[in-house]
């Protein structure tokens, strides 16, 4: 009997693991392009998702392109000038990203990231998009 009330224990516990402390499912924010491969000169589009039950806030303006550069991530280019007002994401909403050709003046062809700010229950998260190929044709 001991025995069956110590694994309904270890059960219980290990089941109430699985969820936060309110309950909520997992904080799901997410970050994508639409495409594995872009010609220089293509928009890129990315997404910010929010598939968890708490708002988010973000800027998409202060985005940040990242090349792959010597085994490490740097910025090509500046975030634009904007300002610095953090918007809110509601659960299950989606918010688009749009980048210009003409803001991808400083880049080549290599291996890049997009690289973005998001405030997920009152903390800081830096949210990177899956890498991605800038080329001179496109790369299925």
């Amino acid at each position: 009997m001991k025995q069956y009330l110590f694994l309904l224990t270890v059960l219980l516990l290990a089941g109430c693991s699985l969820l936060d402390s309110s309950g909520d499912k997992p904080n799901k924010v997410t970050f994508t392009v639409d495409q594995k491969s872009y010609a220089l000169g293509q928009t890129i589009m990315a997404t910010l998702a929010n598939d968890s039950n708490n708002p988010v806030t973000y800027n998409l303006c202060m985005t940040q392109l990242q090349q792959h550069r010597n085994g490490e991530w740097t910025n090509v280019a500046p975030s634009a000038a904007c300002n610095a007002i953090a918007m809110v994401l509601k659960p299950g909403a989606k918010e688009s990203y749009r980048l210009d050709p003409g803001k991808l003046i400083e880049a080549s062809e290599g291996r890049y990231r997009l690289i973005t700010d998001v405030g997920i229950r009152e903390e800081s998260k830096d949210l990177t998009t899956a890498a991605f190929r800038l080329s001179a044709t496109i790369q299925q």
